[in-house]
This record gives structure tokens, sequence and C-alpha cells, in this order.
């Protein structure tokens, strides 16, 4: 996503939380649209994105922005009925000035070809290796308490992969700096990262044991 020629609607496949955390870092620091305190910033998750929910889309896009910035819409989906997409083409086709769209999906498959064609579309790949990196930096630097609470927010919405990435990202950022873990708490990491390649793994029970192991400055 280019700052300087933001597109007026995005599609970005993958995680959820993932893809939320990203975006808002991506807004605020390259675009300078914050999430938090901002009226103009309107976000909304579903399980089922329904025909009534894209009325309310349509009422709120055409409605005079409070500020006299940018208008931002995120709405995070897992499915999407027909209706509702059918009721969104024009308005994804033709905002109202300084309106940007931005809709997060686990496949672009469950849009139909004539909404998908209105998205730019953001890739997995592009956004989440990235953003992986910034959080495992992140999640070094916090305390136990904040650590165990990153970890809960993060295991509702993470698959086994995602996991896997993420701790993987945490073992890489150790050892590039000088807070490499002792041999034994390493040796222990690494198993951590097997035991997620189980059939049924408790992600967060995993990945609260390393933060336990990940030492505090």
């Amino acid at each position: 996503m280019n700052p300087d020629q933001l597109h007026h609607a995005y599609l970005i496949e993958g995680d959820r939380a993932l893809a939320l955390a990203f975006l808002e870092s991506f807004l605020e620091e390259r675009v300078g649209v914050a999430r938090r305190g901002n009226p103009d910033f309107w976000y909304s998750e579903h399980e089922v994105f329904a025909v009534d929910d894209s009325r309310m889309i349509i009422e709120r896009h055409i409605a005079k922005a409070v500020g006299e910035g940018k208008k931002i819409f995120v709405l995070a989906t897992r499915a999407m009925t027909h209706e509702a997409q059918n009721a969104l083409l024009k308005v994804f086709e033709e905002p109202t000035p300084h309106t940007h769209f931005f809709v997060i999906v686990p496949s672009r498959s469950i849009l139909l070809p004539t909404l998908l064609s209105r998205f730019h579309i953001v890739k997995r790949e592009a956004h989440s290796v990235e953003h992986l990196k910034s959080e495992a930096k992140k999640f070094i630097k916090l305390r136990y308490k904040a650590r165990l609470e990153k970890v809960k927010e993060f295991a509702e919405e993470a698959t086994k992969s995602e996991a896997k990435d993420f701790l993987t990202a945490i073992l890489t950022e150790l050892r590039s700096t000088n807070r490499r873990l002792d041999p034994r708490s390493e040796r222990e990491c690494v198993e951590m990262l097997s035991y997620l390649s189980d059939r049924a793994p408790s992600v967060k029970l995993i990945l609260e044991r390393v933060a336990l192991l990940v030492p505090v400055k």
C-alpha cells in the first residue's frame, strides 16, 4: 500500500488480528491517521456481514466527516452475503472524496467477482511477515503481565501456522540482539515450536510459557 497514493478500497487477506494491527500501524505511522479518538475512523467486525450492515455503511459513508482529514472504514468479516455485496458495489466504485475502505477477510474467495474487482488486494504475505517482526520486538520489551495479556489477545484469533511464525520471529529477534536466551530456555522455546505442530496444541499455553521464558530487562 502506497501512503502517498492511497486506493479507495483495499481487501486484506489473512488473520484478522494481525491484519488489523498491521493496518493500524500503517495508517498511523505512514498516513497520519490514528484509530483511537478519531470519529472519522469506523471499525466493525462480523461473522457474517449482511445487507443491513451494508445499509449502515452506506449511511455512514455519505455523512460528512467530523474532521478535515480522511474517513476510514475498516470491516472485518469471515463471510458476506451476496445481497450485502451487491448493495456495496456503487459505494466501493465511487466513494465520497477522501474516503477509504479496508476489508479484512480470511480469503478473497468469499467475495463475488463483481465486488472483488473494486479492490486493491493485499495478500497475507505482504503484511504479516513485516508486522510479525515489529510485534516480536514490542513483545520482548513488555513486562510479564503485559506479555500474558498480549498472548491472550493473539491466541483468540491465531492459527497454528501464525503462532509458529510469531514464535519464530521472537527467537530470531532475540538471536539478533544482545538478549539471547540461556541455552536451556532456548531449547525449551524450540520445543514449543515443535509442539505447535501437534494435532491440537494449546496456542495460548505454549505462548504463555514462551512469554515467561524470555527475561525482562
